[in-house]
């Protein structure tokens, strides 16, 4: 299991933000996410996993090596 490492904001509409923290606050404890934090790192992984399986094979993508 990786370490979880914080990167800095998201930018998006109020729409979506007002969206999310309903979401949040109507089903988050029900679905096991302790924070909006939880609930957006779990969807940025599921888009992860779908990109890779539909333009790397199913692979992982490769690092970008540090500057």
């Amino acid at each position: 299991m990786n370490t979880p490492t914080r990167i800095v904001g998201v930018t998006m509409s109020q729409d979506a933000v007002d969206q999310l923290q309903a979401a949040f606050d109507a089903v988050g404890a029900e679905e096991g996410y302790n924070c909006i934090g939880d609930l957006l790192a779990e969807a940025v992984q599921k888009e992860i996993l779908r990109l890779q399986r539909c333009y790397n094979s199913g692979n992982p993508w490769l690092a970008k090596a540090a500057d």
